[in-house]
């Protein structure tokens, strides 16, 4: 998965990183397909799926700042629940 420009945009602004180095945007492209892989099924043409996306990536970048960030944040969560429920069949 090759993030698009609208997802790293959403990801450095949520981390707060507008002017990321070289490496710093390997990195961040890397959490985004990480995030990709961990929530499967997105629709990559869906504005909400961008969001959740960015999310989901900025929560694992955060992660590594040790145990304070460890838990996955409600919204993240629930947005998760809400496409698993749609996807059952149910109207999320």
């Amino acid at each position: 998965m090759t993030p698009t420009a609208n997802q790293r945009i959403l990801l450095q602004t949520d981390l707060g990183l507008l002017h990321p180095t070289p490496e710093q945007e390997v990195q961040l492209d890397h959490y985004l397909s990480m995030a990709h892989a961990a929530v499967s099924r997105l629709n990559p043409d869906a504005p909400e799926d961008d969001a959740l996306l960015s999310m989901y990536a900025a929560w694992i970048y955060r992660r590594r700042a040790g145990p304070d960030a460890s838990g996955m944040p409600r919204m993240i969560r629930a947005e998760l629940n809400d496409r698993k429920i749609a996807q059952a069949g149910g109207s999320a």
